[in-house]
């Protein structure tokens, strides 16, 4: 959805802050584009609506969980979903009610397709904005010429997005090339509708939360992978919260179609259903779309189905609905023969679980529907089937188009967008504490050195036990903001030790600290 896309981050205290497109590139690995929308004067002048825009700074390492752990080096390991990493903006002091909303992120990642993204909004609605366990291939080909959703396994794809549903192109279903390697996507549509939160009261908590999602499909077997697996780094991210004092007033319109129309077997050209509406007030636009439609289809998975707009914007309804099912081997039928979609259904057509024979009554579109808001809906809409498989073939019965249409709907607020500044500098700050065995002067008969380490925030933590010159042992763990334990096994020879304890985070800040542990002789 679109606000107003400014060029860079907004300064707040102790949050990450709004970076010029210039320092952004070399701080972030890549600008979020400025947009080519300019703001509309008559939303704050007739309306009086506003727009919030918060930050925050994270810097939470993105990695799976290895088992068996590094105690066991001889065992092959493989890796499961690393812990979620969340982050709270909290809002206060907004207007009541939620006219529009744009996420952005600054998220580094080796395989962008590996990278769960939710936010969670003050109601406590979840809003899937990229699914890291979908399938890697997405389009036919060797990696080399392939295509891929989600991101893919491209570097960085996350790191400087803007996630808009008016961002012209779903995540789900946007192409990937090995060619957008380490290119961040400037502004791309989330899978779940951003849309579908408006109305709400803006004013409370929202939660960010990112996961290294490995091994859902880590590789294109489906199997998790044995060798060291991507990493990444959740840097930090904002809001941009377009508001209006109060709900305005909505005009309801709709049109319908009952007329019978077989679709033809892998044809490109598909078919199509015109939907006429008009009555739409003067000076009203679209606040909200709803599409019913009666698809019965022997494999559902080969419908691409579309809704075009009078001004010819499209969306995509569903493409190849239900086809994670299909890989598995069986053709699905009837997935959505009688479907409502709305940005507001409790579940996507993207992650829903389909069942073979079993409509889905209710789903929010692959493409959020409020990609219309803000234009005029009168004139001719046009839904459009494709099959593009082979075979099976289905009719699409019949259609209706619900719309809602409102004052202050039409164009982003106006504001003017704050004055770019540096991000202030992160540091990973470590304090090294002596507990048990790792007190400085131990017994012969100790075994271990245990130190707790306390960090501000995620780092790598290696702990090196030296002796003279010799490197004795060492050992290397993923810390986490807040409390570690470090544990190194003493040599039976009695002696003074050095023990080296670091932090290094993803970015490169580092702290340190040397122990001195002398242990004494049998006594």
């Amino acid at each position: 959805m679109t606000t107003r896309r400014d060029n860079g981050w907004t300064l707040t205290a102790g949050a990450l802050a709004a970076v010029a497109i210039s320092a952004l590139a070399v701080t972030a690995g890549g600008p979020i584009a400025p947009s080519a929308e300019a703001a509309a004067p008559g939303i704050a002048a007739t309306c009086g609506g506003a727009v919030v825009t918060k930050d925050a700074t994270v810097n939470a390492s993105l990695e799976p969980t290895a088992t068996p752990d590094d105690a066991n080096p001889a065992t092959p390991r493989t890796y499961v979903a690393g812990p979620p990493r969340t982050s709270i903006i909290n809002v206060t002091g907004a207007q009541p009610y939620l006219r529009d909303l744009d996420l952005r992120t600054l998220i580094k990642h080796e395989a962008s397709k590996d990278v769960t993204i939710t936010l969670t909004a003050p109601t406590g609605k979840v809003i899937v904005v990229n699914s890291g366990n979908e399938p890697d291939t997405f389009a036919p080909g060797p990696p080399a010429t392939g295509s891929y959703r989600n991101g893919g396994p491209n570097d960085d794809m996350w790191n400087g997005t803007r996630w808009d549903d008016q961002g012209g192109a779903p995540v789900s279903d946007f192409a990937f090339v090995p060619a957008n390697e380490g290119t961040p996507v400037a502004s791309i549509e989330p899978e779940g509708s951003l849309g579908s939160l408006i109305g709400i009261n803006p004013n409370g908590n929202w939660t960010l939360t990112v996961q290294n999602s490995i091994p859902h499909y880590a590789t294109s077997s489906g199997a998790p992978p044995v060798e060291a697996p991507d990493r990444g780094t959740f840097i930090g991210w904002g809001l941009d919260i377009s508001t209006l004092p109060a709900a305005p007033v909505v005009t309801p319109l709709s049109a319908a179609s009952t007329v019978a129309v077989p679709i033809p077997d892998n044809a490109p050209a598909g078919i199509s259903q015109t939907l006429a509406i008009a009555g739409a007030p003067a000076g009203q636009t679209i606040q909200d779309v709803d599409l019913v439609a009666k698809l019965p289809h022997a494999s559902t998975s080969d419908m691409d189905i579309t809704l075009i707009s009078p001004s010819g914007n499209q969306v995509t309804i569903a493409s190849d609905a239900g086809r994670e099912e299909t890989q598995a081997g069986a053709f699905l039928a009837n997935l959505i023969a009688d479907t409502r979609w709305d940005d507001a259904a409790a579940e996507g057509v993207t992650d829903a679980v389909f069942v073979n024979g079993t409509n889905k009554p209710t789903l929010q579109p692959e493409e959020a529907l409020a990609a219309f808001n803000g234009e005029n809906p009168n004139g001719n809409w046009t839904l459009k089937v494709v099959d593009d498989g082979v075979e099976d073939v289905g009719t699409l019965q019949s259609a209706r188009l619900e719309i809602k249409t409102a004052d202050c709907f039409g164009g982003a607020a106006a504001v003017a967008p704050p004055a770019p500044t540096p991000p202030p500098v992160a540091t990973a700050a470590l304090k090294v504490g002596l507990i048990g065995s790792a007190k400085r002067s131990v017994k012969f008969k100790a075994k271990l050195a245990t130190v707790k380490v306390t960090l501000t925030r995620d780092a790598k933590i290696t702990a090196v036990l030296v002796r003279g010159n010799k490197k004795i042992k060492s050992l290397t763990k993923a810390g986490v903001a807040g409390t570690n334990t470090v544990r190194v096994r003493l040599p039976k020879r009695a002696g003074k030790y050095i023990l080296k304890v670091s932090a290094v985070a993803t970015d490169g800040a580092t702290s340190a600290k040397v122990i001195t542990i002398t242990r004494k002789r049998r006594s």
